[in-house]
């Protein structure tokens, strides 16, 4: 929505997932993008997202290739390039996490 734009929201929810994800022993991550998406494409590769491989006609609506990313691997110092991050972010956005895991039933 293009009134979010620029609020860093989107920045800020990529690496708090990605720092949620460490926190539980992830060892890397991974996403599809629009290939036409660019800023998208932008900020993943600013958190060290690499593209894979190109997978052609994955969007339905408009048979729109993705590229897959992935970050190889996740580990300390990247987390303190996340903690990092995500204090700058923190400055920008007022925000508070209050995730609370649930089990499923």
């Amino acid at each position: 929505m293009a009134a979010f734009r620029g609020q860093h929201l989107g920045e800020l929810l990529l690496a708090s997932m990605l720092q949620r994800g460490l926190e539980r022993g992830a060892q890397w991550a991974s996403l599809e993008v629009r290939v036409s998406n660019l800023p998208a494409i932008h900020l993943y590769e600013k958190y060290g997202y690499r593209i894979v491989r190109r997978k052609m006609a994955y969007y339905l609506d408009n048979n729109e290739d993705a590229h897959w990313m992935a970050i190889r691997p996740l580990g300390s110092a990247y987390a303190e390039f996340l903690a990092g991050r995500v204090v700058s972010l923190r400055q920008h956005v007022a925000w508070q996490d209050d995730f609370v895991e649930r089990s499923l039933p």
